[in-house]
């Protein structure tokens, strides 16, 4: 369902193009897909 690689890509442009990205480490899954797909236990 999700690609992270199209993530690490944006991030990648994004420091090319000059900007300073940060991800904590402690950062997860806000449970939007999970919750869009009708998965409301898991979300």
């Amino acid at each position: 369902l999700m690609k992270p690689g199209v993530a690490f890509a944006a991030i990648r442009l994004l420091e090319h193009g000059g900007c300073m990205v940060e991800v904590p480490e402690t950062q997860t899954c806000c449970g939007q897909p999970a919750y869009n797909s009708g998965d409301r236990a898991t979300a």
